[in-house]
């Protein structure tokens, strides 16, 4: 809505499109003119306020799921550090698996053995 001033006195205007055309529309004058131009102006600082206020929320949940993000990737990083120390590999990008021992290779065949006979005992305790 437009205040406009003519010979001192306050008259209010509504822009309104008709036929594809944006022409002027008449709404009060005088008193009545200022009052609710005052209104439309506290109901658009109210709207603007609305749009500020969910800006702000959208910002900082998107500043809290970076952070939740990036606290993700690094335990990621560390359970596939521990899973891979341990002797584990993930299968295509699945579950993880325990790495076989390759029976030609004699060192490993001896300690696969060495480890499977130190489980039997553990487990027979």
């Amino acid at each position: 809505m437009a205040l406009v001033f003519r010979n001192g006195r306050p008259y209010l205007y509504r822009s309104v499109r008709r036929n594809g055309r944006v022409t002027s529309e008449f709404v009060a004058s005088g008193e009545s003119a200022l009052l609710i131009a005052r209104m439309d102006a506290i109901d658009r600082d109210d709207r603007d306020y609305e749009r500020w206020r969910i800006r702000e929320e959208r910002r900082k949940a998107a500043e809290r799921d970076a952070r939740l993000d990036d606290l993700v990737k690094q335990s990621e990083a560390l359970a596939r550090e521990a899973l891979e120390q341990a002797g584990y590999h993930q299968h295509h990008r699945g579950e993880w698996r325990r790495r076989r021992v390759r029976p030609c290779d004699p060192d490993r065949r001896e300690a696969a053995r060495e480890r499977h006979a130190r489980d039997g005992a553990e487990d027979a305790r």
